[in-house]
């Protein structure tokens, strides 16, 4: 069956069987996992960027946005649970990926858009013995990231049980030559809203909650030293020597730990091509 045959398929799929059906028919169950290292305390550990896809004759990333197609519908999962092991992934009864580490992403995936059960459970549990379970709606031409958060099992120290936390990634054109996209989420469990700041003192995010991203910002390239502060104060809780803004790219810097339990806050910078940004600055030649 071709791509657009499969297309078709999928857009005509409603109910929950046929939407697993689906899923199976695009091969994108046990479609492996790129996986992205734990940033280590006071540093950015790893940056992974998204593919670009170009269309024919225009020299830009794939514009599904102008064509309604579902073709650029992506999901990506990040465990950003501190002190838990690993996690296989399942969507719709699915194995999509296997022994996923904190502080990892799975890498943007393709997706139908539909409205799926995510079940998070232990390598090797299945589906009889989830750690939690949650539903997510997938919109046409969005990308979305769910991140795990939370403690898995039983719960002494009182941390929040675990669940998931969705968000948008940030695709949309610079509109300027060589300029950059920025924005924060704050995935740190017990703490309190922070503040972005760069260390020259400019305020780049404002009182970011638990479970919240900030508003993307439009930024000069190049490297920043970030201060993460308690919002509305001088206090630093974590410090980013490093965090490089390449041009026609959204740095998402993901902000993760928790308050007690001896976690230390860590942060994770993760770079996406700009929807319908040119690849390598130049026109490619008409043949």
């Amino acid at each position: 069956m071709n791509e657009r045959r499969q297309e078709d398929l999928i857009a005509a799929l409603e109910a929950r069987a046929s939407r697993r059906a689906a899923l199976a028919a695009m091969g994108l169950a046990g479609a492996g996992i790129t996986l992205v290292p734990a940033a280590a305390a006071a540093t950015v550990a790893a940056v992974a960027e998204a593919p670009v896809e170009e269309e024919k004759g225009k020299n830009r990333c794939h514009s599904c946005c102008d064509d309604g197609s579902n073709r650029l519908t992506v999901l990506q999962f990040l465990h950003a649970a501190p002190g838990q092991g690993p996690v296989d992934i399942w969507l719709e009864g699915l194995l999509f990926f296997e022994s996923v580490p904190f502080g990892s992403t799975t890498g943007l995936t393709r997706m139908p858009n539909y409205q799926f059960t995510v079940t998070v459970t232990e390598p090797g549990a299945g589906l009889l013995a989830p750690i939690f379970e949650q539903e997510i709606k997938l919109e046409k031409c969005t990308a979305t990231e769910f991140a795990i958060v939370g403690a898995f099992g039983l719960n002494g120290d009182m941390t929040p049980p675990a669940t998931g936390i969705a968000y948008p990634i940030d695709r949309e054109p610079t509109g300027k030559k060589g300029a950059a996209r920025f924005n924060a989420v704050h995935l740190a469990m017990g703490a309190p809203a922070v503040d972005i700041v760069t260390g020259d003192g400019k305020m780049l995010a404002r009182n970011i909650g638990y479970g919240t991203s900030s508003a993307p910002r439009l930024m000069r390239r190049g490297v920043y030293e970030l201060q993460v502060r308690v919002a509305g104060t001088s206090e630093v809780v974590l410090t980013l020597p490093k965090v490089e803004m390449l041009g026609g790219r959204s740095s998402q810097v993901h902000v993760m730990g928790a308050a007690s339990g001896g976690s230390k806050l860590s942060a994770l910078n993760l770079r996406y091509v700009n929807c319908c940004t040119r690849t390598g600055g130049k026109r490619r030649k008409k043949k």
